[in-house]
């Protein structure tokens, strides 16, 4: 019952990290730009996402789609009503998890005998952040193409080319490999994965 209980509070903890991620982009982005950017949601998802197993990245991300369809009544923006729609929010987030993290194992494997720390840390956790950040911009992009015009469809792309996906890339790229080569080893003791272990 201890390991459930320790369970529920580190995913309520990551919830709570999404939320308070999502609030800053939130409240920056609606403020400058036509559509949302998720700069501090990508730092904090991707770096959940490597640093536990991978039940818990998938709920991480699937939390994000929960949280972005929220969020998308609460903010409005360019693309609010379209990301409004579970398969536009939802469904691209879920496969971020499960994309990023399976890159993130074979990358280890692929650098286990690799000499090089700055390989083995940094390199393999920039690939698989830059995966994770691939998957959610092509994901929701196809997705968009279903539920918008092209005029709309067009708009978006721009506005999402220009800004989103590179600061997403860049952030994912840089930001991950350092958040999670800082906190690792410190939250390797509270780290719930196997329960009845």
């Amino acid at each position: 019952m201890k390991s459930y209980s320790k369970l529920i509070a580190q995913y309520a903890i990551i919830v709570a990290l999404v939320v308070c991620s999502f609030t800053i982009d939130a409240f920056l982005t609606t403020r400058f730009l036509p559509i949302r950017a998720v700069i501090a949601t990508t730092a904090i998802v991707l770096s959940i996402v490597q640093l536990f197993d991978f039940k818990t990245a998938v709920f991480t991300t699937t939390a994000l789609g929960l949280v972005s369809l929220v969020f998308a009544y609460i903010f409005p923006n360019l693309a609010a009503e379209v990301m409004q729609k579970p398969v536009v929010s939802v469904l691209p987030r879920i496969c971020i998890g499960l994309v990023s993290y399976s890159v993130l194992a074979l990358m280890r494997k692929l650098t286990e005998k690799s000499s090089s720390p700055f390989v083995k840390k940094y390199v393999t956790s920039s690939v698989a952040a830059a995966f994770g950040v691939i998957t959610n911009t092509l994901l929701v992009l196809s997705t968009i193409t279903f539920y918008t015009n092209e005029n709309f469809f067009n708009k978006l792309l721009s506005a999402i080319i220009a800004f989103n996906f590179p600061a997403e890339l860049l952030v994912g790229i840089i930001a991950v490999p350092a958040i999670v080569n800082a906190v690792k080893d410190r939250i390797k003791p509270y780290r719930i994965e196997n329960i009845g272990d």
